[in-house]
C-alpha cells in the first residue's frame, strides 16, 4: 500500500502546481515505472509552463510597446492644429481627430459612418472626389475646399492626401490646416483693389476736368 500512498501523495501536489521536487520512489516494479512517468510529466508541464510565461511576457511587453505607440499616435495626432483624416479606398474612416469633429459637426459615431464627399457640398465634394482619386493614382495631392458642417458652417481649408499602401490595400492619410485668415485677408485685398481702381477712375476723371476747366483761362493769359 505505501508506493501508492506515494503515488497518489505526489498526484495531489501536481494538480495543487506543485512541480518542483522529483518523485523519491527507488523501485524497479510497476510502481518504479510508474513513478518514472510521473516525474517526466511533471518536467514536461514544468516546461511548458515556464514556455507559456515566457511567451506571455513577451507578449505583454509587446502590447505595453504597441499601447504606448497608439497612445503617443492619438496624442500627436490630437495636439495638430489642423484636421487629421486617415480612410480607405471605399471612403471609410479609420481615423481621425477631434478638430475634424468640430469643423464637420459630426460625432464620433456620425463620423464612423461618413464618408468624405460627404463634408462638403454638391459643388466642393466632385472636386474633393477628383482630388481623392489623383492621390490614389499619383501618390499625393493638395487642394483649397471648404467644409460645409451638419449646422450649414462653411470652413476653408488647405488639404492634403498622400497614399498609404497597407498590403494590398491603399488609405489616405493627410491632414488640413485653416485658411479662413488667409481667404479673409484675400478678400480684403480684392475689396482693396476695387476700391483703388474706383479711387483712379476717379482722378482720372477729376484730372481731366480739371485739365479742361484750366484751358480756357490760359488761353485768356496767352
Amino acid at each position: 500500500v505505501n508506493p501508492l500512498e506515494v503515488l497518489a501523495r505526489k498526484a495531489r501536489k501536481i494538480e495543487a502546481g506543485d512541480l518542483g521536487e522529483p518523485l523519491e520512489l527507488d523501485r524497479t516494479d510497476e510502481f518504479g515505472e510508474l513513478a518514472q512517468s510521473i516525474n517526466a510529466m511533471a518536467q514536461s508541464l514544468q516546461k511548458t509552463i515556464h514556455s507559456l510565461e515566457k511567451e506571455n511576457m513577451e507578449r505583454m511587453q509587446k502590447e505595453t510597446a504597441l499601447f504606448q505607440e497608439k497612445r503617443f499616435k492619438d496624442s500627436l495626432i490630437e495636439s495638430m492644429p489642423g484636421v487629421f483624416y486617415h480612410f480607405d479606398r471605399n471612403g471609410k474612416f479609420l481615423s481621425w481627430n477631434k478638430n475634424l469633429e468640430r469643423v464637420s459637426g459630426l460625432n464620433a459615431e456620425e463620423m464612423s459612418r461618413a464618408n468624405p464627399i460627404q463634408l462638403f457640398d454638391a459643388e466642393e465634394g466632385r472636386r474633393v472626389a477628383n482630388s481623392i482619386e489623383e492621390v490614389f493614382r499619383k501618390g499625393e495631392a493638395t487642394i483649397e475646399a471648404s467644409f460645409l458642417s451638419k449646422e450649414g458652417k462653411r470652413s476653408p481649408f488647405h488639404l492634403t492626401g498622400r497614399r498609404f499602401d497597407v498590403g494590398e490595400r491603399m488609405d489616405l492619410v493627410g491632414v488640413g490646416m485653416d485658411i479662413s485668415e488667409r481667404q479673409q485677408a484675400r478678400e480684403r485685398l480684392e475689396r482693396a483693389m476695387v476700391e483703388l481702381t474706383r479711387t483712379n477712375k476717379e482722378l482720372e476723371h477729376l484730372t481731366f476736368a480739371t485739365s479742361h476747366h484750366l484751358q480756357e483761362p490760359l488761353r485768356k493769359v496767352r
